[in-house]
């Protein structure tokens, strides 16, 4: 990709004034059909090319990579995800490293890597399957103490983790008022995640603070609308095609290094085998 049209998706993500999502898009397109040449012979099968499109609904849709290293910048989380860059409330980054099979390779791993990187000053971050059980101990007790809002963000392995190492040690651990516990699942499971009322038994959560964030390897993830269930907002730089029964197509403009048009992820993702709403955005 060009140094320039990157430079131009990467403004129109930080501020939507910045350029013309249609614009942006097919040239996107342009570059993808260009570079990516299984991308190119799908689309040369439907007789479609960047001289015979028009509109940014007539680009075809893609599959991202089945295997290889898709980047995620972490500007991109930054502005869809506003929340969990906030200074104020300490965070708890739990499970998952570059060898924990659960999250290798998938939008949930990357994530957690962006976050690790940019997490609060005071913030207990663990990379590895394996917990610091002394230091996570630490950790907890501070926080009961100063009685100061905790976010925590982590898989549900990870989750699962920290409730097997409290309930080993026998603690009983209510999280402050005002504390959220984000749950990551990735586009590829397959299995239930770890439900919103097994943390709020166990944490004194409420379900409502107990958001989903679905992740796509190398595009934006998705957080759950509050008292939301399965539902989910999608920013400005992201478009859906065909609302429904059936999932809708996502045309995702931070995807920069995989098709940018493609199925909705996690229809098998969800608790109760719900499936993910998208709310549309305002505009063309």
């Amino acid at each position: 990709m060009t140094t320039v049209l990157r430079q131009r998706i990467i403004e129109f993500v930080r501020n939507a004034e910045a350029g013309d999502f249609g614009e942006l898009a097919l040239e996107l397109f342009s570059e993808q059909y260009g570079r990516l040449a299984g991308y190119r012979e799908a689309c040369v099968r439907q007789g479609v090319t960047p001289e015979t499109l028009s509109a940014w609904r007539e680009i075809p849709m893609g599959a991202a990579p089945a295997s290889g290293s898709i980047e995620l910048e972490a500007h991109v989380i930054a502005t869809a995800l506003p929340e969990l860059f906030r200074s104020g409330p300490l965070s708890l980054i739990v499970g998952s490293g570059p060898e924990d099979p659960e999250t290798a390779g998938t939008g949930v791993g990357a994530l957690l890597e962006i976050l690790s990187s940019h997490a609060p000053e005071g913030s207990f971050v663990s990379r590895n399957p394996k917990l610091d059980t002394r230091a996570l101990r630490s950790w907890l007790g501070e926080r009961q103490r100063d009685r100061r809002p905790v976010r925590l963000i982590g898989s549900a392995a990870g989750y699962e983790r920290l409730l097997e190492f409290l309930d080993r040690r026998g603690l009983k651990f209510r999280l402050p008022p005002g504390s959220v516990a984000h749950r990551l699942i990735a586009s590829q499971a397959t299995g239930s995640t770890l439900g919103a009322a097994s943390l709020n038994d166990r944490l004194g959560l409420s379900p409502e603070a107990c958001p989903l964030i679905l992740c796509q390897s190398g595009a934006t993830p998705f957080l759950e609308n509050p008292g939301g269930s399965g539902r989910f907002r999608l920013p400005h730089w992201v478009r859906a095609v065909a609302y429904g029964a059936d999932r809708p197509t996502l045309l995702d403009l931070a995807s920069l290094d995989a098709p940018a048009h493609r199925k909705a992820p996690g229809l098998n993702a969800l608790e109760g085998g719900e499936v993910p709403v998208f709310e549309p955005v305002a505009g063309p």
